[in-house]
């Protein structure tokens, strides 16, 4: 998925989230993360110090700073059972 101009959306699933692929074009990304699941899940992006719980049918919304590397990110309590994504520059 390509986020247009500088906010994006990622639903988590149980135990996902979609989609696991955000094309960036750079600078800084307002992302809105919503729970859609029926577990407690988080968004976490190590690099940058991120780490975010997001309750069942909650959202939050986060800035990243992207520099155009590739940035990857994750739900801690769920990452062994694949939930994880990555920003990608355009």
């Amino acid at each position: 998925m390509e986020a247009s101009g500088s906010t994006t959306k990622l639903e988590a699933g149980d135990f996902f989230f979609a989609p696991t692929c955000v094309v960036v074009a750079g600078g800084e990304l307002a992302v809105t993360v919503k729970n859609d699941g029926t577990a407690l899940h988080n968004f976490s992006i190590t690099s940058l110090g991120i780490d975010r719980d997001v309750q069942q049918e909650q959202a939050i919304t986060v800035m990243v700073r992207f520099d155009g590397s590739p940035l990857p990110f994750f739900c801690k309590f769920h990452v062994a059972a694949g939930m994880q994504g990555a920003f990608l520059a355009q």
